[in-house]
């Protein structure tokens, strides 16, 4: 009988709580029978695909390791023909498997009378190449060689048993959210990728597994590298009037050895994803900076203010004469009643001409309506006043037809409703109005809410997250969430700091102990217990030098003679003897003179005698 696992999910707050419970269970597994079959995997809260805009992270990881290879040695009759195939192999005309084959030099093999006088050396080759895929390689005739010779491989393990070991070395770090490995493509090493579901993991496996022994072959080395992303969703309207711009950008980007995609949104064709990726997390920040520029679109201005008329409020003949104007230029305007701007995506020379067309059509629009546009306080006060009231609506001159109106009128800006939506306390609101409500809810002392103001600004019942959730966009539902997050930050900041990079708004939870965060927006690094950027100190030691205390060290130990161990960092003084040291924390083997680290004694005495010209003690001769 087969039993089915079951899974249960538990939500905590803190993470740093999350994994010391899983640490926790894993050791009492191995004690307590009633645990032994209980497995905890921490996974952080995942974001719905709508909030993937502009997303920085870094945790993802990168590992390399050299292919199982081998040596193959070619044997000519003379010197001429060895050399003429070595030319043809460095210039690419001999390949093998249709790929680069390394070749050394042509020396000199044996005797006069040996018949294979002249050695051809193939490096690197793939354990795959056979010795006629190599007779195959070298077409011509007369360069065929007498006698070919294929060395044994590096190692033996194959790619997917290779592989298989570095993923389990990644996995002992840290959950892992996916992975994916591949040994079949071309070049000389094997690749595999992982992404860590936290930051933390995917450091502490690149801290942990670069240039770590592997395993399955001698002196074999993993490489591990840590990628930073920043991700990128766009409409797909906004994608095409920009794309000769990013690609122009994207040039300068791969010169930093950064990569850059774009791939179609798995919710839609609507959207398109955008992906920049590298191993320096600076010049990611550098190539996100000038993404989110050309993303956000050039704001159209009239006389320094943004360009902005009542009537484009409304789906009437502006928005159509606007529609006029975006079809002329090939350019995309995005219409922003809440903010009341118009920003245009496409080439700047474009847009220069978009600019003036739309400042001169809103110039010479005479509109008959008379708006008068009132702050939350003063509009309060028209709700709950008679006169201005009046004036508003002029309702009182026929209460039947005030009852009907009411009934299809938004409560926010009490017109007839565009594409109502209707509350579940009973009003009605705008799409655009409710959205504008939500999004400009303040934040205070109090919880973030946002209220009612129907009846006259009198209903204050407070909406719910399920009912804001139904009736705005994502991205307004996510502005919304920001929002409340925000409230809710101001009033702990025990417990959430803002990043410490001037003008960026990016948050993170505070810890009780020692842990570097990367701001997934400027990059930049911060303590979360200390709240500064220490990378590679502690926080003792970052609070010593900044005091004057470490500095004043390093002068005393000048002083004195001390050095540090350069392996394990132990303060270490000669008082007597030869110039070689021994460390008492590590018992690395130390010169002295010029620190170098030797596992035994023998090599660093060598390495005293013939760089140093003596061990230390030659002035004892002339005693």
């Amino acid at each position: 009988m087969t039993t089915v696992p079951r899974y249960r999910r538990a939500s905590v707050e803190d993470p740093m709580f999350a994994k010391l419970l899983c640490a926790k269970i894993d050791v009492r597994r191995i004690s307590e029978t009633i645990l032994s079959e209980l497995q905890v995997t921490q996974i952080p809260a995942g974001f719905s695909s709508d909030s993937n805009l502009r997303r920085v992270e870094c945790k993802k990881v990168k590992c390399s390791w050299y292919k199982p290879s081998r040596t193959t040695w070619l044997n000519f009759g003379n010197e001429e023909i060895a050399k003429r195939v070595f030319n043809k192999f460095n210039s690419n005309s001999y390949r093998i498997l249709d790929q680069t084959a390394h070749c050394n030099q042509p020396t000199r093999s044996g005797g006069l009378r040996n018949p294979y006088a002249w050695t051809l050396m193939l490096t690197d080759l793939s354990i795959a190449v056979t010795e006629n895929d190599i007779r195959s390689a070298i077409r011509a005739p007369h360069d065929s060689p007498r006698n070919i010779e294929l060395g044994k491989p590096t190692y033996n393990v194959d790619g997917e048993l290779a592989s298989a070991t570095v993923m389990s070395f990644l996995s002992r770090v840290g959950p892992i959210e996916w992975s994916q490995a591949n040994t079949e493509l071309e070049g000389k090493r094997a690749k595999a990728i992982a992404r860590f579901y936290e930051e933390a993991d995917a450091r502490e496996a690149v801290a942990s597994l670069h240039n770590v022994p592997l395993p399955f072959g001698k002196n074999m080395k993993l490489s591990a590298q840590l990628i930073s992303t920043a991700k990128f969703k766009v409409a797909t309207t906004i994608f095409s009037a920009v794309q000769t711009r990013i690609r122009t950008a994207s040039q300068g980007w791969t010169r930093n050895h950064l990569s850059f995609k774009v791939y179609p949104c798995a919710f839609g064709f609507q959207y398109r994803v955008l992906k920049i990726e590298g191993p320096v997390a600076k010049d990611v920040a550098a190539a996100k900076e000038t993404m989110d520029e050309i993303l956000d679109g050039i704001i159209v201005m009239s006389h320094n203010e943004p360009c902005w008329s009542p009537s484009l409020s409304h789906n009437g003949i502006m928005l159509q004469k606007l529609k006029k104007i975006q079809r002329d230029y090939g350019v995309v305007i995005i219409r922003n009643r809440r903010k009341v701007e118009l920003r245009l995506y496409g080439s700047p020379e474009k847009c220069v001409g978009v600019e003036l067309a739309i400042a001169d059509m809103v110039s010479i629009e005479s509109s008959t309506d008379h708006i008068i546009n009132l702050n939350p306080e003063d509009f309060q006060w028209v709700c709950n006043s008679g006169f201005p009231l009046r004036i508003v609506r002029k309702r009182e001159l026929n209460s039947e037809t005030e009852t009907t109106t009411e009934k299809e009128d938004c409560v926010e800006c009490w017109t007839q409703a565009e594409n109502p939506n209707f509350t579940r306390c009973g009003h009605v609101y705008c799409i655009d109005c409710f959205e504008g409500l939500c999004t400009a809810a303040g934040s205070g002392e109090k919880d973030f809410s946002i209220s009612c103001v129907g009846d006259k600004g009198q209903c204050q019942v407070v909406f719910s997250l399920e009912e804001l959730q139904e009736n705005v966009s994502s991205k307004a539902f996510e502005d919304i969430l920001e929002a409340s997050f925000a409230s809710h930050v101001q009033r702990h900041p025990q417990t959430f700091r803002y990043c410490p990079k001037p003008g960026c708004d990016m948050i993170y939870r505070t810890s009780s102990t020692m842990k570097l965060n990367t701001c997934a927006k400027c990059f930049t690094m911060t303590c979360t217990s200390c709240h500064a950027g220490h990378e590679g100190k502690t926080c003792a030691e970052y609070k010593d030098e900044i005091s004057g205390g470490y500095e004043a060290l390093r002068k005393l130990k000048m002083e004195l003679g001390i050095k540090d161990c350069p392996k394990c960092t132990t303060p270490l003084e000669k008082t007597e003897g030869c110039n070689h040291m021994m460390c008492r924390g590590c018992r690395a083997h130390l010169c002295w003179v010029c620190m170098e680290v030797f596992a035994e004694s023998g090599p660093c005495y060598d390495h005293m005698t013939t760089k140093h010209g003596g061990i230390g003690l030659e002035h004892l001769n002339h005693i």
